[in-house]
């Protein structure tokens, strides 16, 4: 296998280490609030307690998502801000929103070398754990492609269902196993579900799946569309790597017209069930318009 660096450290260690943090907070705040009950200071008390639950609370959240920023902001607002513990609670706010205002308006490089062929063979380290897993089960790695952006190059490993109508994409941190229909569309089963899709893709998201849980979770989703009449087109071995390097590129395009970052709270996510709400997803994917090219 080709040798490629893991991907390097994300601000997502930062929001583990809040919730650690966060943590603490929860039971310092608590167990304050209980010593002012006991000295009748009930008022204050609240302040402590709803203002510690409300910072545990947001850094649980996603850090693009508008609950995020309530809580904080309450947080702030109701914890005493003459303790130390607010203090510091107002300069991670500062930090957070300073960061979240930073990435979304950062602007992304879109040309002919940010998505480009690899070697056929190439895996990320931390990733060949997760493409043995499918390689026992008959998959067989047939390409893969490098994504570059913002100085992090990616290596996503493309492997192939025996069947050939699903096709796994396997970084060291996503994992994702697509199926392609007529008229360009697709459905795209994840363990993140934090990239925008455009309309003619179908998001399937099972956040932190392993393989084996995403390709039953895959299945089951193209059962419910099979009971629709849909059904997937095979992959030929030899076109994967191209249709996905399109398809990538397409997807990108699609995310920074839109000026859609990372997510996780969007309309058209979810997963694909039996429920209302699935239903009318595949409705609306079924209606929605192909890709253009």
């Amino acid at each position: 296998m080709a040798k490629y660096p893991p991907s390097p450290p994300s601000l997502r260690l930062v929001f583990i280490g809040l919730r650690v943090v966060s943590t603490v907070v929860l039971v310092v705040t608590g167990w304050i609030g209980i010593a002012l009950v006991q000295d009748g200071e009930t008022v204050t008390a609240l302040r402590y307690v709803v203002g510690g639950a409300s910072f545990a609370t947001a850094t649980w959240v996603s850090p693009y998502s508008v609950a995020l920023l309530v809580f904080l902001g309450l947080s702030v607002l109701i914890l005493p801000v003459s303790s130390g513990s607010g203090v510091i609670l107002a300069v991670i706010v500062v930090f957070v929103l300073g960061w979240l205002l930073w990435s979304r308006r950062r602007p992304i490089k879109l040309d002919a070398e940010t998505i480009v062929r690899a070697a056929d063979d190439a895996v990320m380290p931390h990733a060949v754990p997760f493409v043995n897993e499918f390689t026992a089960i008959g998959w067989e790695q047939v390409g893969a492609v490098s994504i570059k952006m913002r100085r992090v190059n990616v290596i996503s490993s493309l492997l192939l269902s025996p069947d050939k109508t699903k096709c796994a994409q396997v970084t060291d941190v996503v994992i994702a196993i697509t199926s392609k229909f007529r008229d360009g569309r697709t459905i795209v089963t994840r363990n993140s579900g934090g990239i925008a899709m455009p309309p003619w893709s179908l998001a399937n998201d099972h956040r932190g799946a392993k393989p084996m849980a995403l390709a039953i979770a895959h299945d089951d989703a193209l059962r419910i569309l099979e009971a629709r009449g849909i059904k997937p087109m095979p992959f030929s071995p030899d076109d994967v790597v191209d249709f996905f390097l399109a398809e990538e590129k397409r997807h990108m395009a699609y995310a920074v017209d839109s000026e859609i970052r990372v997510q996780s709270s969007l309309k058209g996510s979810g997963r694909i069930d039996s429920s209302d709400a699935s239903t009318q997803r595949i409705r609306d994917w079924m209606m929605a318009e192909g890709p253009s090219d």
